[in-house]
């Protein structure tokens, strides 16, 4: 070894100096396909909304994403989702995070019928006894933002009194 200004320099077989050393274009090849091999496999490593690993891709090759702009636009949380999942543009096309593994199992909640009239109100058991104890009639008008909810049935020109209500606004915050 010899030593110029502190750097330490190897001296090759045959005498050759290890920064003029040239390196064959078949090597040089090999190097440049397994960095651009290497460099596609890894595209954009990103993390989705869901936590799972995922890679940032056009949005147009992400059929979990697509399924759900097609099949679940206005399920609550899909925008928001979609939204979060955003990493980027490629030209106009959006780019997400597509999870790279299978997507997790959802429990799909069953939209909620409204009843029919004739269940409207009942809670199926009835109720004769008095459910305040220890309490005081209230003038009318004491509690405003309290309301007893009355029925008239067609059979009846009175009202029953079957539930209550409150009046929640900013006011009585």
């Amino acid at each position: 070894m010899r030593s110029r200004s502190n750097s330490q320099f190897v001296v090759l077989p045959g005498g050759r100096d290890p920064t003029q050393a040239k390196m064959s274009p078949a090597a040089l090849l090999l190097i440049l396909l397994f960095a651009t091999a290497r460099s596609q496999s890894a595209k954009n490593p990103c993390v989705n909304p869901r936590g799972q690993e995922g890679t940032c891709i056009n949005i147009k090759q992400c059929a979990e994403l697509i399924e759900m702009l097609r099949n679940q636009r206005n399920e609550p949380g899909v925008a928001d989702f979609l939204r979060a999942s955003a990493c980027g543009f490629d030209g106009r096309d959006p780019k997400v995070c597509c999870a790279t593994g299978p997507p997790p199992k959802t429990n799909i909640t069953p939209r909620v019928k409204i009843p029919d009239e004739s269940e409207c109100g009942f809670t199926g058991k009835t109720v004769n006894e008095i459910k305040v104890i220890g309490g005081f009639p209230a003038p009318l008008g004491a509690w405003p933002w309290i309301v007893a909810l009355g029925y008239r049935s067609k059979t009846s020109p009175e009202p029953r009194f079957l539930c209550g209500g409150a009046l929640i606004t900013s006011g009585t915050c």
